[in-house]
């Protein structure tokens, strides 16, 4: 149901606010179509001192992100009706068949996961530990995921320096230029340092909690710790900070 702004100002508020953030994140470039929060991520991590340098941008000498009118018209025309629909309500995930979506469209697009069998939920709602098991599983599966997207049928006519760059090209090298994973790797520690690290244990612990299986123990209690529905730690683990 939508969220009324005469009863629910404060939950109105919030759907607006997240409504108008997803239109902005994206819009595409009118040259490239790379979504503006894809472009600026990727100019963050390759220029931090200057993200806003042409040659940090998606397109070096065109970069232009076009928001999209007809989504910015639903929500201005909602706002006046007094009702807001939700992000559930507005953006509900594609409909792609009776299956599990591909790994090659999982893998080129950045707003959705498919944990097996649950319904999909949406990266920016995924808490670190769990975008940080996603992202590890995918990396143990990199090695196939490569392999079977160099025998892609879009690479039959592709030239032959194209092709000896594929035959180059290493599985993490590709993990890298995926939108999935970069969407899920987004804002998490490098492995290496202590954050990485405490954020591992974490993560280790919200994979096994037992309260997350079908049918826990009678006994069993989750010992997880939760802030705003995330889950930030563990009440048994020593090294639980808030991220």
């Amino acid at each position: 149901m939508p969220v009324s702004m005469a009863t629910d100002p404060a939950a109105a508020a919030e759907a607006i606010k997240a409504r108008r953030q997803h239109i902005a994140d994206a819009a595409p470039c009118r040259e490239c179509g790379t979504p503006f929060a894809a472009c600026q991520a990727d100019a963050v991590r390759t220029h931090p001192e200057h993200p806003d340098w042409p040659e940090a941008r998606c397109c070096t000498l065109h970069c232009h992100h076009v928001q999209d009118t007809r989504a910015l018209g639903a929500l201005v025309d909602e706002i006046a009706a007094g009702a807001v629909r939700t992000m559930a309500e507005a953006y509900p995930p594609p409909v792609l068949g009776p299956n599990r979506p591909s790994w090659t469209w999982l893998l080129e697009q950045d707003e959705w996961w498919y944990p097996l069998g649950r319904p999909a939920v949406r990266i920016a709602s995924m808490d670190k530990p769990w975008r940080w098991n996603v992202a590890r599983f995918i990396e143990r599966k990199a090695a196939r995921l490569e392999g079977a997207d160099r025998w892609r049928g879009i690479w039959a006519d592709a030239p032959d320096e194209v092709m000896a760059d594929l035959e180059r090209r290493t599985p993490a090298e590709f993990l890298r230029e995926q939108p999935l994973y970069r969407a899920l790797i987004r804002t998490l520690p490098d492995p290496r340092c202590a954050r990485g690290r405490r954020l591992a244990a974490r993560a280790v612990h919200w994979s096994t909690c037992p309260m997350r299986l079908a049918h826990p123990g009678k006994l069993d209690r989750c010992v997880c710790i939760r802030e705003g529905g995330r889950i930030v730690g563990a009440t048994n683990d020593p090294a639980t900070v808030t991220p």
